[in-house]
């Protein structure tokens, strides 16, 4: 019943979602490649994020926000972690202040992110396919997520997978191309139910 966006719907947008019932968690198109400890970066991230809030936070079919997707772990180094963490405070901070009561997260990469302390956000929330490598394929798609879940430490905040699935394009590799219809099918099923048993809150599927 949620449509998951990566960057932030446009407030005609916005009135179609209120209208139609469904509900809607957020992205906003904040550059992951942007340099966070710089002043006229985060004044820019901190504009468009006002902008965006001036209308949305009209829109309680807005039931996250996801400020971030993908950051990469060698860039998150480069420009250091702390810089990284007081970004997105302050972004948090923000949305807290005018959309109050709606949680903010960002969507983490699984395979590269687990290091993240997800705490300094108010929900878990993990980009996270059945890969055929790393830990994924020797400790099981089910197992991984339960890991995941606990491995920031407090088990009561909730946890979305915000992307998952198997891709019948013909690019890609393993799981994200060439598989058939089928495989798709029956892919996605298994994943829902490993999600589901491994405790997760919220399922975004995502495939071509």
């Amino acid at each position: 019943n949620t449509i998951r966006t990566w960057s932030q719907f446009s407030e005609p947008q916005l009135k179609l979602v209120q209208a139609s019932g469904l509900k809607l968690i957020m992205g906003i198109d904040i550059n992951p490649e942007g340099d966070y400890g710089d002043p006229v970066f985060i004044r820019e991230c901190q504009e468009k994020l006002m902008r965006v809030m001036s209308y949305a936070k009209k829109y309680d079919c807005i039931i996250t926000y996801l400020i971030l997707n993908e950051p990469q772990t060698d860039h998150i180094h480069k420009v250091t972690g702390k810089a990284f963490v007081e970004l997105m405070k302050t972004l948090t901070d923000i949305i807290h202040k005018e959309h109050a009561g709606v949680p903010v997260t960002i969507s983490a990469n699984a395979m590269i992110s687990d290091y993240i302390d997800e705490n300094i956000f108010d929900v878990y929330a993990y980009n996270c396919y059945d890969h055929t490598e790393a830990q994924t394929a020797t400790m099981g798609f089910k197992d991984y997520v339960k890991g995941l879940i606990s491995l920031n430490g407090d088990t009561a905040k909730p946890f979305v997978c915000t992307e998952f699935g198997y891709s019948v394009s013909h690019k890609g590799y393993g799981r994200y191309g060439g598989n058939t219809l089928t495989q798709q099918s029956d892919g996605l099923v298994a994943n829902y139910r490993d999600l589901i048993d491994a405790g997760a809150t919220g399922m975004c599927p995502f495939y071509y």
